[in-house]
């Protein structure tokens, strides 16, 4: 599995600088960021009413908590939603990016589905810019789009008319999935084009690169792995 995740003692310090944390809002989706200390959790936005005007900022634990509780995100490679993961690069570099997100990052750029909290924890934690609740919901439409489509051909295969307003409405919930997707490659490769390559660029002068280039972890993930889903 490749995310697993686990609640930890906040009380008894148990988060380590360069965990990836994640904690549930009210509204079910999970916000994500990365650890630092207990006074600095580096996170992309905050609660949803923030997502319009969002940028990388450092909060305190219980800021980005919100009232919830934060679990650690277990990164240990592999399969899922049919994309692969890598593992977890060393916590100080996890850190080092994270910083490095704080510094450079633009204001606006927040995209709930193209680049989000979670595509930009998970790119500080190995580079790879994915959203797995993202995917998922894809997925999910997926599924959902081949029932719709199946459901108009048994109908036409029966004779039976279909209302317009009906074949209107599938073709829109289609259209917005495709548009959806082309909007995520889009997000993901801006990032890199703007900011990731300039972040390898920099990362030896700047940030010790030393630690990154002894490391087989580093620079792992494709820059731009894009959606196969339909």
């Amino acid at each position: 599995m490749v995310e697993q995740s686990h609640s930890r003692d906040i009380e008894h310090g148990r988060f380590e600088p360069g965990d990836h944390l994640r904690v549930r809002r009210p509204l079910g989706y999970w916000h994500h960021g990365i650890y630092a200390s207990d006074e600095r959790v580096i996170q992309f936005g905050g609660r949803i009413c923030d997502k319009p005007d969002a940028r990388i900022e450092a909060v305190a634990l219980e800021k980005f908590e919100d009232g919830g509780v934060s679990e650690a995100v277990e990164h240990s490679g592999g399969d899922r939603f049919g994309v692969w993961h890598p593992k977890a690069d060393p916590r100080e570099l996890i850190v080092q990016r994270a910083e490095w997100l704080l510094v450079y990052h633009p204001a606006g750029w927040y995209n709930l589905v193209g680049w989000n909290c979670e595509h930009a924890a998970n790119w500080c934690v190995n580079e790879f810019t994915e959203s797995f609740q993202i995917r998922g919901i894809f997925g999910v439409r997926a599924v959902v789009g081949m029932l719709l489509l199946f459901g108009v051909a048994v109908a036409v295969r029966e004779g039976k008319r279909l209302p317009s307003w009906a074949l209107h409405s599938i073709e829109v919930y289609e259209l917005a999935g495709a548009v959806a997707i082309v909007a995520y490659n889009l997000s993901i490769r801006r990032f890199w084009k703007d900011l990731g390559h300039r972040w390898r660029a920099e990362q030896g002068p700047r940030w010790q690169g030393g630690l990154a280039g002894g490391t087989d972890g580093v620079g792992s993930g494709d820059p731009t792995p894009g959606l196969d889903e339909g």
